[in-house]
């Protein structure tokens, strides 16, 4: 990603990144190779209050017909905050330099729909997601294969995971945060009146096509 120009200094959804990667470029500048610039992927976990993985987990337990973004192709990708704290510790110990991207294990959404135990699906596909305004922040971690960011669901940590970085299975972490949110009940991030009338939109495109 571009690193964003030196006048630019506000913080929203399009300078985010450029602005991270400026940081990155900052720091590298200074002090050459006597660094180490760490890149968190999504990060997760029990104690996460972000509420990206709890809307699901929440979703899914709830149970009744549940919207599933996409066809189940789309790819989601997060890693363990626990992952993420032994590769810091990892690297202070070592005296690590060098740039690491951390990211856990690719998955599609089928089989993360599968591992959150959600059933009595409908798949809403992504022309209907987009045609109805859906953002980010109505369906959490979705993001359709070729659209707008989707790289964020696509980053290697081939060489942070050389270095000792280790990954835990998705299952357990999800087992994890489950067992964390257990009566939490926090709002869902789309409400079930959104969601049924999005089902239903995707039922009336299947009989029409």
């Amino acid at each position: 990603m571009p690193p964003a120009a030196e006048d630019v200094t506000e913080i929203n959804g399009e300078t985010y990144g450029p602005l991270k990667a400026a940081c990155d470029n900052i720091v590298r500048d200074i002090w050459q190779d006597r660094c180490t610039v760490l890149r968190p992927q999504v990060v997760f976990g029990p104690h996460d209050c972000s509420g990206r993985v709890e809307h699901w987990l929440q979703r899914a337990m709830l149970g009744g017909e549940m919207l599933a973004p996409g066809d189940g192709n789309d790819h989601l990708q997060m890693i363990d905050v626990r992952d993420v704290a032994r590769f810091v510790q990892t690297v202070l110990e070592q005296r690590m330099n060098g740039v690491f991207n951390l990211a856990g294990p690719r998955m599609t959404w089928r089989e993360f729909i599968a591992l959150i135990g959600a059933s009595n699906l409908v798949w809403v596909s992504a022309d209907i997601i987009n045609a109805a305004g859906l953002t980010f922040n109505e369906l959490p971690l979705y993001r359709h294969e070729h659209g707008p960011r989707a790289s964020l669901m696509d980053v290697s940590s081939e060489k942070a995971q050389g270095a000792g970085l280790t990954l835990t299975d998705p299952a357990i972490s999800l087992s994890d945060m489950r067992e964390w949110i257990a009566g939490r009940n926090q709002p869902l991030a789309l409400s079930r009146e959104r969601e049924r009338e999005l089902i239903a939109v995707a039922r009336c495109s299947q009989v029409n096509s």
